[in-house]
């Protein structure tokens, strides 16, 4: 009779990704919530002070109508690294779970102190990336310390959802069962973005014109954040020197980060016009 109880239960499984709920990521959870079985159920982790007062990510999502069900935790973050350190308050409500879904980022105290659960039968797996890839050879030993214990981090956990089918490749490569991957495929919701892209596209000659370009120029546009870990110093380098090479290149930066002042240096060495700062832009 326990047997059969036990079989016939229901099955709780906790996400949390990126300590977050990212607007581009609510799709995937709305589809999960629509074809999960009955007898399991998800709970997203989402603080939802965020809402007023966002750290995490600033995008602004409607929680109070999300079709599927939220882990309220409140936040705590000490400032560190290029994210900071985090603690969450769902340590001791994931030890209910029977499976507890996170990304593997180290800095997020939570996640790991979520893996002491193994020992009492909750599953813990890993949702992302294997490692980060844009760790120079030359990285600081802290950095470099952090990726070695990453790696050694990753093999314990008991399934590993990958970003891409390249990300899989690298966990096999590691040794990671095949067995126990599945591809994800990035599960990015871009159709708000695709449609408004096709909107504008017959537009596309007299949006350079009114942003001031002339028809020779060629112009690259980089988005996103203005992190080390970007490379951003590459990107002004590699950049002066396409324009010295070809004087009709311009720089279009949308994001904003500790290395905004490589870009504002590349920009007042330039002729006024070449390198344009927007800065953070929702």
């Amino acid at each position: 009779m326990e047997t059969a109880a036990k079989k016939n239960r229901t099955r709780r499984i906790l996400i949390s990704q990126h300590a977050t709920i990212t607007h581009y990521r609510v799709r995937f959870y709305e589809l999960l919530e629509q074809r999960r079985p009955r007898d399991w159920e998800f709970d997203v982790v989402f603080d939802t002070h965020e809402a007023q007062n966002p750290r995490l990510y600033v995008e602004p999502i409607d929680w109070q109508h999300f079709p599927f069900s939220i882990l309220d935790a409140h936040t705590h973050i000490l400032k560190g690294g290029t994210r900071g350190i985090i603690w969450q308050s769902f340590f001791w409500r994931a030890r209910k779970y029977d499976a507890v879904i996170t990304d593997n980022f180290v800095a997020h105290l939570t996640y790991l102190a979520t893996h002491l659960w193994r020992l009492t039968g909750t599953r813990r797996a890993a949702w992302g990336h294997t490692r980060d890839r844009q760790t120079p050879q030359n990285a600081r030993w802290l950095k470099q310390m952090s990726e070695r214990f990453k790696r050694a981090y990753f093999k314990t956990w008991d399934f590993f959802f990958a970003y891409t089918e390249g990300e899989a490749q690298i966990a096999r490569g590691m040794n990671f069962p095949g067995n126990r991957i599945a591809v994800l495929n990035n599960t990015i919701d871009i159709t708000a973005e695709r449609a408004a892209y096709e909107a504008i596209q017959p537009r596309r000659e007299q949006l350079r014109a009114d942003a001031g370009f002339a028809a020779d120029n060629k112009v690259l546009l980089y988005v996103g954040r203005l992190i080390a870990d970007k490379r951003i110093d590459f990107l002004a380098e590699s950049f002066a020197a396409a324009w010295n090479a070809d004087p009709t290149w311009r720089l279009v930066v949308v994001g904003a980060g500790p290395q905004m002042n490589v870009l504002e240096d590349l920009r007042d060495k330039l002729p006024n016009g070449v390198v344009t700062l927007h800065g953070a832009i929702t």
